[in-house]
């Protein structure tokens, strides 16, 4: 090997000016790599893992397991890189979901799992199943908002849809445009007081008899639980003058006060209603001004709307006919939680529909058979159930109620207030109705590029459309330059640095004169900008063998070792890399160790021409010395980094793009070292050009202690074996 790195040396040096020439051109690839290498915030990372939609409309959730689910799930445990399928299945759809390895391409996968699929026999009716996967680079590349201040929100909606949308979508390296908003928030609501409950006028027996003991009571509504209480002790035939439109109107807390025993003087025509409004002292309804509706003992029958399947887009569609049916819901949800997931999936237009067409009949049914039903509501299904079932809802839920939340729904059932229904996703920008514009790119696109190509037709459209206004609320660009930025500007740092460094201890005396060794530093200095800018070319176009490795790893899965040798060498071509902060933090940390190698190639040629050699055997033989030294500290150093990327998983996934960069800048800086150095250093370099060979301070400085490491091998081993076992505590 040593031969063979001495003869590309040879080479190099009798064909000087064209490695000269080539190295110029493997500077300018590398500047134009840099320029078309796409910025990225992180490698293009898509994550293991794929989902399957299938939509089977009017279906129950049986048919669609036995018949939909099944059938996909067997079919796509036998695909190859698929490790886990799980699956859920619900009344009119079926989502499967599945992990797979890590490394697969994820678009041949998809691709396989359409072929599979096609060949599973559906039933008729469903339809064509979607795939789902999930990538960093699904994330959108820049979210804008549309607003104006004097076009009303539905013309500006139409105005985007018609006008603008068609203009953003011509920008290059848009895949996907979406568009969010059109709802205006309804107006602060005036607060209005909860009603009060209507008192009934008490027989004129009791408001005497109240006068005469220094109380003055006139309705039901002036009467309290200590009253009720007195009066049933001592002086209980009076209940029998009470109507049941009186007891109907005493407060929870007053029919609370009255003992069962006191029904005996109830008035016998109405006993059976007072000794029901006792065991539910929190009455039947009444609480916003309503009366009383009796429970039914039957499940009572559905509104129509839920008797039909709703005109929707919507792929899953439910029918109920009865009260029960909402109980017993092939979701297997209580009927409350069942009602607040209409209201929260937000994607079936009729749910207002729905939930305005419950009867005050279905709702207290619901709760006698579930007493945790009206609790269970949350309060954006109280405000879409119809002023009629408000009215109905029992006195003891209502006054539970927090005040804010009790006003509104007694404007409401007072028909004072309209209650706000949301259809849309509300946007707001700088207080005005807006629109907001989520932009994608493509899977293979310059993030940045594309950005300032959106932020530069924003600005067109801001200066053609007086009267709307353009803002970014979210864009990747900015903090993607400020990374790359900040790691290339502390690179560049690390590099002048290390230039400086080179320069102080390659400069000397010479004749007498201390001189700067401008030369030798020129000869060293240029192997990072190569190195690194040899880093970029190879990051650029080494991707394009991707496709090859591939097709060999797939051609040889029958044989174990090559095929685990043909897997490694398509993982270490991998199909694209980019500018982003692991790659670019991989070259920062290859910076200060690719001029090691020239270093040393330099200093050995020093030392031989300094000992007298002829100036072409002392560039060779100086060279061929160290060369197979070099090879192993680059391959070593390769060693510790590459294999981040190879662990496998999520971790090995992000740090492949930083070790194939220290592997590309690394094996760049020792063909350099072995080709441009010797030639640089033979065109450069003169015996005339060295400081004097002698012992320099830094020499003279350690000398001693190397030599009394050597005289004392024992005590240095013992102390090298303490330093380091004191280090593993600090783990």
């Amino acid at each position: 090997m040593s031969r063979f790195f001495s003869q590309i040396t040879q080479i190099s040096l009798k064909l000087r000016w064209v490695t000269v020439a080539l190295s110029v051109a493997l500077l300018v690839l590398g500047g134009i790599a840099l320029v078309q290498l796409n910025q990225e915030l992180l490698p293009p990372i898509e994550f293991p893992a794929i989902v399957t939609m299938t939509f089977w409309p009017g279906a129950s959730s049986d048919e669609v397991l036995q018949q939909v689910t099944i059938p996909q799930e067997q079919a796509l445990q036998a695909i190859e890189g698929i490790v886990n399928v799980e699956s859920y299945t619900g009344q009119g759809f079926a989502a499967i979901n599945m992990s797979t390895e890590f490394g697969l391409d994820q678009d041949e996968l998809k691709a396989q799992i359409r072929r599979v699929l096609q060949e599973v026999p559906l039933p008729e009716g469903v339809e064509k199943p979607e795939l789902l996967s999930f990538g960093i680079g699904d994330l959108p590349v820049v979210v804008a908002s549309v607003s104006s201040s004097q076009v009303p929100l539905p013309e500006l909606k139409a105005q985007v849809e018609d006008s603008i949308l068609p203009q953003l979508a011509g920008i290059p390296g848009i895949e996907d445009i979406g568009v969010s908003g059109g709802q205006e928030l309804p107006e602060e609501p005036v607060a209005v007081e909860p009603p009060q409950r209507p008192g009934v006028p008490l027989p004129p027996e009791w408001v005497e008899g109240a006068s005469a003991m220094g109380q003055q009571i006139e309705t039901t509504a002036d009467l309290n639980a200590e009253m009720m209480g007195f009066i049933v002790q001592f002086q209980p035939e009076s209940l029998q003058l009470l109507t049941l439109e009186m007891w109907q109107a005493f407060p929870p807390a007053v029919l609370a006060a009255v003992p069962e025993a006191a029904l005996e003087y109830v008035n016998p025509e109405i006993a059976e209603q007072v000794a029901e409004l006792l065991a539910h002292p929190g009455g039947a309804g009444g609480a916003l001004g309503g009366t009383a509706v009796e429970v039914p003992a039957e499940a009572p029958e559905l509104p129509e709307s839920w008797r039909q399947p709703p005109e929707s887009e919507g792929p899953v569609q439910v029918e109920f006919e009865t009260a029960a049916d909402l109980l017993d819901n092939p979701f297997d949800l209580p009927a409350a939680q069942l009602l607040n997931m209409l209201v929260q999936m937000g994607s079936l237009p009729n749910v207002p529909e729905l939930l305005g067409d419950l009867t005050p009949e279905v709702i207290l049914w619901l709760q006698s058979q579930d007493p945790g039903f009206l609790p269970g509501l949350e309060p954006a299904v109280l405000r879409l159930l119809s002023p009629e079932v408000l009215r109905a809802l029992p006195m003891d839920f209502v006054d539970a109620l927090e005040p804010g939340l009790h006003s509104e729904l007694a404007a409401i059932a007072s028909g004072t207030v309209e209650p706000f229904v949301p259809t849309e996703i509300i946007n707001r920008t700088n207080g005005n109705p807006s629109l907001a514009l989520v932009f994608y790119k493509g899977s293979t696109e310059n993030t940045v590029a594309v950005a300032h190509a959106i932020f530069d037709k924003l600005e067109e459209l801001d200066q053609a459309n007086g009267e709307l206004n353009f803002d970014v609320a979210f864009e990747q660009s900015s903090f993607i330059e400020e990374s790359v930025s900040g790691v290339a500007r502390e690179g560049s740092l690390g590099a002048l640095f290390a230039v400086v460094v080179i320069l102080l201890f390659l400069s000397g005396f010479v004749n007498g004169r201390y001189r700067l060794s401008w030369r030798s530093t020129l000869v060293t200095a240029v192997s990072i900008p190569m190195s690194v800018l040899m880093g970029f070319a190879a990051m650029r176009w080494l991707p394009a063998l991707h496709p090859a490795f591939s097709a060999l790893a797939d051609g040889s899965s029958g044989v174990p070792v090559l095929n685990a040798i043909t897997e490694l060498l398509a993982r270490l071509f991998p199909k694209q890399m980019t500018l982003n902060i692991m790659t670019l933090s991989g070259m920062t940390v290859a910076v200060g160790r690719v001029v090691d190698d020239s270093i040393v190639v330099l200093e050995n040629i020093y030392r031989h021409i300094q000992r007298g050699d002829e100036r072409r055997a002392a560039v060779i033989g100086g060279t061929r010395d160290v060369a197979i030294a070099i090879f192993a500290s680059t391959l070593t150093t390769v060693i510790v980094f590459l294999p981040l990327g190879l662990i496998g998983g999520l971790v090995g996934e992000f740090f492949l793009p930083f070790g194939l960069t220290v592997t590309y800048a690394l094996g760049a800086s020792f063909i350099v070292a072995i080709t441009v150095v010797p030639v640089l250093a033979y065109l450069f370099i003169r015996k005339e050009h060295l400081p004097q060979a002698k012992e320099t301070w830094l020499q003279r400085s350690y000398t001693p202690l190397l030599k009394w490491s050597l005289g004392h091998r024992f005590w240095t081993l013992l102390i090298a074996a303490v330093l380091f076992a004191g280090s593993l505590l600090l783990l």
